[in-house]
């Protein structure tokens, strides 16, 4: 049994790196989303090909931030793959009043992230959910909001 989501790990990675040692064994995945189709496509997917997308999105995000937003946004999580998972946490360069404001915005145009205090802001493209248009969409996001500041 296997949580994909833990503190400190990524279920992900637990997950590959098992596949690699003892590919005999089974895992039992468990999900918050339910419902039969879900469960279908996770299988349909399969975990090599979800993690190759997962690292692909999440490098093809820091990329362009660090391109167009890079002035705005400090990526502080470990540039590594096996160290993140999909998710990449960002801190506004400015006082903490800034960055929940673009966490406000962000709300408002319908992209979730999420708010961990004192003052970072976390996005993790899914790769069952998103696209790298969502991810293009994020940044572009992030720029408007610099803009009209």
């Amino acid at each position: 049994v296997l949580d994909l989501s833990m503190p400190g790990r990524s279920g992900l990675e637990l997950l590959r790196r098992r596949a690699q040692r003892q590919p005999a064994v089974r895992v039992l995945v468990f999900t918050k989303h339910h419902g039969p189709a879900k469960v279908e496509q996770f299988q349909r997917a399969g975990m090599d090909r979800l993690r190759e997308k997962s690292v692909a999105m999440t490098a093809f995000l820091e990329q362009r931030i660090r391109a167009r937003v890079g002035q705005v946004l400090d990526i502080r999580t470990p540039p590594d793959p096996g160290q993140r998972g999909c998710q990449l946490s960002l801190r506004v360069r400015g006082p903490r009043d800034e960055g929940r404001a673009l966490f406000e915005s962000l709300d408002r145009a319908g992209i979730v992230a999420d708010w961990r205090e004192p003052d970072v802001i976390r996005v993790a493209p899914v790769p069952l959910y998103n696209r790298l248009a969502d991810c293009a969409r994020f940044v572009d996001a992030v720029a408007a909001w610099a803009a009209s500041r």
